[in-house]
């Protein structure tokens, strides 16, 4: 009698334990993930320097990690250390040559393996499948743009032919869970960027110029996630609530990811302890 309460006493014990360990486990998880995320910002030849300061100012008023990416570091393949890299605004052509087709397939091979990319302006031109500029054309297999989501870029808009800059008003997709508490409209600084056109399927449209034409899009790439916008989300602090919106995205992507893995660990933990409690009761039975 007194054995088979002392077995009871250890199962109770053991089955506390896992709960205190499955719980303090998730703690250090979510702190982690906060520590984890890190933003690389591209900073090459060509990228235009208000926009790094804006971006740097955004990330360090939200307390997000970030760091600027160099050349060297694409083109070496160090890319894995980060959550999410940012190609601002500038000139996409330089960031081509700059790059070179092994930058840019180092590039794509970070977001197919499950990185994330956001380009601004020139850096969403960089990233389309096809770039319609001053109605001159480019298109991959020429490694320039790169091909991260399969559809045209073109630019500039009526509103502002080149080198003119200004206010565009942007219209919100607040469908999409990460967007609908934010405001129905932004208006966004834009200063050449793209209008995104022949989507293909599995693109999603975060949100529109007045005239319906896409300003912000998104879609997977192989295990990874892409966004693209035609306008400056960085400029303004008023926009920063959008922007923040989505790099909310890329920082629920990093969580799920996570979780997958940690989940395996979890399992094989509870599986441990339970398997030392049923041999303890087994042996005591017995």
């Amino acid at each position: 009698m007194l054995k088979k309460k002392k077995v009871k006493y250890i199962v109770i014990a053991f089955f506390l334990l896992s709960i205190i360990i499955i719980s303090l486990t998730l703690t250090l998880y979510e702190k982690s993930l906060q520590s984890k995320f890190r933003v690389g910002i591209y900073t090459g030849p060509g990228t235009w320097e208000p926009g790094i300061e804006a971006l740097e100012a955004f990330f360090e008023e939200h307390g997000i990690k970030y760091y600027e990416l160099e050349v060297e570091e694409i083109l070496n393949e160090t890319l894995e250390e980060y959550s999410l890299i940012i190609v601002p605004g500038g000139w996409a052509w330089d960031y081509y040559i700059a790059l070179t087709a092994e930058g840019a397939e180092n590039l794509k091979e970070y977001v197919r393996e499950g990185g994330g990319y956001i380009g601004i302006c020139a850096g969403a031109y960089y990233a389309c499948e096809l770039i319609i500029w001053n109605n001159h054309t480019y298109m991959i297999p020429s490694a320039y743009p790169i091909g991260l989501i399969n559809c045209t870029a073109r630019g500039p808009r009526s509103e502002y032919p080149w080198p003119a800059c200004g206010d565009l008003e942007v219209k919100i997709n607040l469908s999409n869970p990460f967007l609908k508490n934010l405001p129905e409209t932004f208006v966004t600084y834009y200063c050449g960027g793209p209008e995104f056109l022949n989507l293909s399927k599995g693109i999603e449209v975060l949100a529109w110029y007045t005239d319906e034409t896409p300003a912000i899009i998104s879609a997977k790439y192989g295990k990874g996630l892409v966004v693209l916008m035609g306008v400056h989300l960085e400029v303004k602090k008023q926009t920063w609530p959008l922007l923040l919106a989505i790099v909310n995205m890329f920082r629920e992507k990093l969580k799920k990811d996570s979780e997958s893995s940690n989940l395996w660990q979890l399992l094989i933990c509870e599986y441990s302890l339970w398997s030392k409690t049923f041999e303890i009761e087994k042996r005591n039975i017995i």
